[in-house]
């Protein structure tokens, strides 16, 4: 992913449009929290935040504005010069650029460590391993998906590379844990204690898609404020 070192730049502003639709969801994940029983704390709320913030990072690291400001008659255009470039050979191209390369190898690895760390926070510690690398490798490769269709390449080598990234996210979660236990403790999620009834699982529903609507609501001042500010 040759754009990460770009998309860097956009960050800050793409991090700061985010915090009051952060806000409102978080605000509506815990009620719909109140209505499934389960029990959090503030450690974990803080956890769940970055997470989030985790994913926002993938994505506009990767994807940057283009995801914002393609078109359909673009796309027609020239999507057949991306599906030319598609590499599904493992390592095909991985160490031929250089000192380009090597921080493109570095980048894609670096770009889903936050992710692996924070989601790693919310999984029984027999389980997290899988979970991770799983997560890790469906959200690289959803992104590499979509930029096939904003004109670029998909390559089975950022995949693998995303998803390295994700496990040793993970890693350096166990690392701090071991030295701090009480303290990483304090993230877990107890389980449900109450038994849903029809009338909360139908809030909970309708509080899943007001929290949808935050994202879509989200995705659209920022697609303004690219048209309007020329990042």
């Amino acid at each position: 992913m040759i754009y990460i070192k770009q998309n860097l730049m956009i960050l800050a502003p793409f991090f700061l449009i985010s915090i009051p639709f952060v806000i409102i969801h978080r605000l509506l994940e815990i009620k719909k929290r109140h209505y499934l029983g389960i029990k959090i704390t503030k450690y974990g709320e803080a956890g769940e935040i970055a997470l989030m913030y985790s994913f926002i990072f993938i994505v506009t690291v990767t994807l940057g504005t283009s995801i914002y400001s393609f078109s359909l008659p673009y796309i027609s255009q020239h999507i057949y010069e991306s599906l030319k470039n598609i590499n599904l050979i493992p390592f095909k191209g991985m160490i031929e650029f250089g000192a380009h390369g090597f921080v493109n190898i570095v980048g894609n690895i670096f770009v889903y460590i936050p992710f692996g760390f924070c989601a790693s926070l919310f999984y029984h510690k027999e389980k997290r391993t899988k979970h991770i690398i799983l997560e890790g490798a469906i959200i690289s490769l959803v992104i590499e998906i979509i930029q096939i269709f904003i004109i670029r390449s998909m390559d089975i080598n950022d995949i693998m590379l995303n998803t390295l990234g994700a496990f040793l996210g993970l890693k350096l979660l166990v690392f701090f844990e071991k030295r701090f236990p009480n303290f990483f403790n304090k993230f877990n999620i107890k389980n449900p204690i109450n038994k849903l009834t029809l009338r909360n699982k139908s809030k909970c529903y309708i509080i899943t898609i007001l929290q949808t609507t935050v994202w879509i609501v989200m995705c659209f001042n920022i697609k303004y404020m690219i048209q309007h500010c020329h990042f």
